[in-house]
């Protein structure tokens, strides 16, 4: 399980940092916007509580904690 949760979320948060970046227009970009933080949460606790957090910080995810506070800053201004 490790080694594949390592090898998707890289891509998987790299993917959810791009969408979440971009400007919201109307109202069910909000609603799409909101789900999105509360699915990507909702993954980030199932993750820690299975005891896999080592894939925040395996070598393959050397930039990968920069996007992860870039998520978190985003989510605090809106």
């Amino acid at each position: 399980m490790f080694g594949v949760l390592d090898q998707l979320i890289g891509p998987l948060n790299t993917h959810i940092a791009a969408m979440l970046s971009e400007p919201i227009s109307g109202t069910d970009e909000q609603n799409a916007h909101n789900e999105t933080k509360k699915a990507y949460v909702a993954l980030l606790n199932n993750i820690m509580a299975s005891k896999l957090q080592g894939v925040f910080i395996s070598d393959r995810k050397l930039t990968w904690p920069f996007a992860l506070c870039f998520f978190f800053n985003s989510s605090l201004k809106r």
